[in-house]
């Protein structure tokens, strides 16, 4: 439907950045370290539906939180 099919992580003044998604079990599932290049976001295209964790580390800050994939 084009609604939520990405996870996307924005911030305009951004200079230092990583983002990394795990599944349930630690694999990494996703990483990028290039800010113009994650806004095609994490679509899961080869995940299973489930619960995600991210990590993302930018300008000294820390997020961190899960997602979850329906399909």
């Amino acid at each position: 439907d084009g609604n939520n099919d990405e996870f996307i992580f924005f911030a305009a003044d951004q200079i230092q950045y990583q983002m990394k998604i795990f599944d349930r079990w630690g694999g990494l599932q996703f990483q990028s370290n290039d800010l113009i290049a994650n806004q095609s976001g994490w679509k899961g295209e080869n995940c299973q539906p489930g619960v995600y964790v991210y990590l993302i580390n930018s300008n000294h800050r820390q997020f961190s939180g899960n997602v979850t994939l329906f399909k």
